[in-house]
């Protein structure tokens, strides 16, 4: 698994705090690609395909009550750019997540996303746990 430090910490918090190993809950299916294809995305750009940027990696999916969650955890790059040792706000860099969020809805996909800087405090994750409970409806 090349998940981050933080999508790690999200991950064990989940599993200790809902205390998966006991309770039925959704499992979280960590690096997980969403809309395979049996071309490669280099194969699909070369002849110009239009699945060609439906191909990604999302940090979590998963399934509960017939229904598909996708729970992302984002660093600062997805929403900034960094110019020398400092990072600024980029609407580019923000209009790409809100499309990709758009994207995976129309899909039917349940998009649940949170930022690195909350997973630092510990209460914080807590009560993201508490929203992703009520937003999975488990």
């Amino acid at each position: 698994m090349n998940q981050t430090k933080y999508e790690k910490q999200f991950f064990r918090q989940y599993a200790n705090i809902l205390n998966m190993k006991y309770n039925n809950i959704p499992v979280l299916i960590p690096q997980a690609w969403i809309q395979w294809h049996s071309k490669s995305r280099k194969n699909l750009r070369s002849i110009s395909s239009s699945h060609s940027h439906d191909i990604y990696r999302v940090d979590f999916v998963a399934f509960w009550n017939n229904k598909r969650f996708v729970i992302l955890v984002d660093d600062i790059s997805h929403y900034a750019i960094k110019k020398h040792s400092n990072w600024y706000a980029d609407e580019e860099s923000y209009a790409k997540r809100l499309k990709e969020d758009r994207k995976l809805r129309k899909e039917n996909w349940h998009v649940f996303r949170v930022s690195n800087w909350e997973l630092k405090d510990d209460e914080k994750i807590k009560n993201i746990l508490k929203d992703l409970r009520e937003f999975v409806d488990f």
